[in-house]
């Protein structure tokens, strides 16, 4: 799998989301992305 240096630094698409103060509310939000992105790779492969 090839290495996603994008996925280590914010770009301008992740710093449009607003992350609550919150670390419960800020862990969560992150689950949901990851599992999101998770999702969205899944589709690309199945797809591809």
């Amino acid at each position: 799998m090839r290495h996603n240096a994008a996925a280590h630094h914010p770009t301008r698409e992740t710093a449009r989301i607003r992350w609550p103060r919150n670390a419960t509310e800020r862990a969560i939000q992150a689950v949901i992305f990851n599992w999101h992105i998770a999702g969205i790779l899944q589709e690309l492969r199945r797809g591809g």
